[in-house]
């Protein structure tokens, strides 16, 4: 089975390293890319087969080539976190549950606060 889920809000990054471990578990292949507080700026890949996944900082959102519209008129591809992955025993909702308790709450997007990078993420690649 293949899921698609988008995450509208910056993802914590704190809560997201603690998911990983499940998000490994039940797939086989992963790939996509994060929008992580303590990086907003940066566009993150994610891919991963099997047990091991990976994380690398592909710049800035700004950088990222224009989407292909209707119009033919090209848009920036706003922030935001899309994961793929597939996996005999995925379970849509249960992956859908994961990633969405990894975004930002409300209250922790009104503080503005930083948030520590466990990944080091913040420099650039």
């Amino acid at each position: 089975m293949t899921v698609v889920q988008r995450v509208e809000r910056p993802l914590h990054p704190g809560r997201f390293r603690q998911a990983l471990a499940t998000l490994a578990e039940g797939c086989c292949v992963v790939r996509g890319h994060l929008w992580i507080a303590s990086a907003p700026e940066c566009r993150i890949a994610i891919q991963g087969v099997g047990p091991r996944i990976w994380l690398e900082n592909t710049g800035a959102w700004d950088d990222v080539p224009p989407m292909e519209v209707p119009a033919g008129r090209g848009m920036p591809a706003p922030a935001a976190t899309v994961i793929t992955a597939t996996g005999e025993d995925l379970d849509a909702a249960e992956f859908e549950h994961l990633l969405t308790s990894c975004q930002l709450t409300d209250e922790e997007l009104a503080s503005g606060k930083g948030l520590h990078d466990p990944f080091g993420l913040e420099q650039a690649s």
